[in-house]
């Protein structure tokens, strides 16, 4: 999807700086102001981040602050697909949790790239009418079928824990698609387990049918930071629409004081929804999430060097 998007930018003209406070009115939405809330939101960004990381920095738990704020974190699995996709499955015994995050789009790995382009929905096996992205959902099978026998394992081992999803980007599609297809394969056989998806800067991932399918059948977290272009394509005309749930972070000065908000509604015109589609921006798309910068350096030097200005580290993402 970031490919897509720069592709977008690139031919876009307009270069209008968004105005946050006239967009919106806070009465008509529900302010988050939960302590617990947006520590967990807070928590789940850094989860993705690490997804972000080579495989050995995962497994071997040293990726520095991320990794530090959560120590006590066991890695169980980590997934390196045909497709260049990477997710892990972790465990925080402490809070009876397991964990499984994925990496977002790596611009540098070709198939990555490919995925994303690959926007034309098609048939999603679930659920009958339901269309979701067709190089996603080709992705994710692949993914999901390298973690599941580890999800199984543990939810066997640990039947008292819960699990929870998380993804940045394309890693939220896939959190997303992922806990509809455990549920429907795996939790049923755990009646007390509890589970939920927190995503950041998800993409549009299928049609209304898939969109209702998913709201019904999961609980869903799902995280947008200021004008982020990402969550706004592929195009409600191709037939997308996004799930509901969404949390806007609007105002990172005021986080419990409207400054975080949440719309209940699919495509609600008081969030997001409300920037209009010239004042959206690649700038945003990795946060920061409560402090928390979901970009990740490549681990080579081989991102172009346009490209690599946009998603340099701290104020670097130009467009």
């Amino acid at each position: 999807m970031v490919l897509f998007a720069f592709l977008i930018c690139s031919i876009a003209s307009a270069r209008i700086e968004p105005r946050f406070g006239e967009l919106t009115h806070i009465s008509d939405l529900s302010i988050v102001n939960s302590p617990e809330l947006l520590a967990k939101i807070e928590k789940f960004a850094y989860y993705s981040k690490i997804a972000y990381y080579d495989a050995e920095t995962i497994y071997n738990w040293n990726c520095g602050e991320p990794c530090e704020k959560y120590k006590g974190t066991v890695v169980e699995f980590v997934a390196i697909t045909d497709h260049e996709n990477q997710a892990f499955v972790a465990v925080e015994h402490s809070r009876k949790l397991i964990i499984v995050s994925f990496r977002g789009t790596r611009l540098e790995y070709l198939k990555n790239d490919i995925t994303d382009m690959l926007v034309m929905p098609v048939p999603y096996s679930l659920y009958n009418g339901a269309k979701v992205h067709r190089g996603f959902y080709a992705a994710f099978k692949l993914t999901f079928t390298k973690i599941l026998p580890h999800v199984r394992r543990l939810l066997t081992d640990y039947q008292s824990y819960n699990v929870a999803l998380t993804g940045h980007s394309l890693g939220g599609a896939f959190a997303t698609l992922t806990a509809l297809e455990l549920k429907q394969k795996l939790f049923s056989k755990f009646p007390s387990l509890k589970s939920e998806v927190i995503t950041f800067g998800q993409p549009r991932l299928g049609n209304d049918k898939f969109a209702s399918y998913a709201e019904k059948e999961i609980t869903l977290y799902r995280v947008i930071f200021s004008n982020d272009l990402i969550p706004h394509i592929p195009f409600q005309w191709m037939g997308y629409q996004q799930i509901g749930g969404e949390i806007w972070v609007k105002d990172l000065d005021i986080p419990t004081k409207g400054g975080t908000v949440r719309c209940e509604a699919r495509e609600d015109p008081n969030c997001s929804n409300s920037i209009p589609f010239h004042e959206l921006r690649l700038k945003p798309h990795f946060g920061p999430y409560f402090g928390v910068d979901l970009y990740v350096p490549p681990p080579c030097n081989c991102m172009p060097n346009n490209l690599a200005a946009i998603f340099s580290q701290g104020n670097g993402y130009a467009i």
